[in-house]
């Protein structure tokens, strides 16, 4: 008896698995948002020393004009969509991710591109501007994105040389 219970129940357990379906998550399909969120901003970096007139600046903060910018729409952990844009010649872009009330979607937006970046050095009384290619690297990452919200992350990209400096 203890048999034919042991076999009934084992038999029930397997028919138990064998009707559960694997529920599949729903593919996030981007024309079912109920709006946009606009994240925007400006790039810019240390493009070091710079004399205009009598004024010298030793870190002169400059607009990344004409920079690629990428970024990445996020559900969670997962990568659902991303692309690239283009700033302006003020260093600002400006990316329309669509957005809901109903998942939490965040993104990252990133920047990696090559400038120079300058320096003084004084050799007596004579100055010596030299000039060094940098690799900057810049990004952010934006929180939940909800409908018809603006928001503003400016990237400082920050730099590392990739070669000695030229003369």
């Amino acid at each position: 008896m203890k048999k034919i219970l042991v076999t009934l129940s084992a038999a029930a357990i397997a028919l138990g698995f064998a009707s559960c379906k694997k529920e599949e998550q729903s593919k996030l399909d981007l024309s079912d948002f109920q709006g946009q969120a606009v994240v925007k901003g400006q790039v810019s970096y240390n493009s070091g020393y710079n004399k205009t007139g009598d004024v010298e600046n030793f870190a002169f903060i400059k607009a990344a004009a004409s920079t690629t910018v990428f970024w990445e729409l996020k559900s969670g952990a997962d990568v659902i969509e991303a692309g690239s844009t283009t700033t302006d010649a003020n260093g600002m872009y400006s990316i329309n991710f669509p957005a809901t009330e109903n998942r939490n979607l965040n993104a990252n937006v990133f920047v990696s591109f090559e400038a120079d970046k300058s320096s003084k050095e004084m050799d007596g009384d004579v100055a010596i501007i030299k000039t060094q290619k940098m690799l900057f690297n810049g990004s952010v990452s934006v929180g939940i994105l909800k409908p018809n919200r603006n928001v503003v992350y400016d990237i400082v990209a920050t730099g590392t040389a990739i070669n000695p400096p030229l003369n």
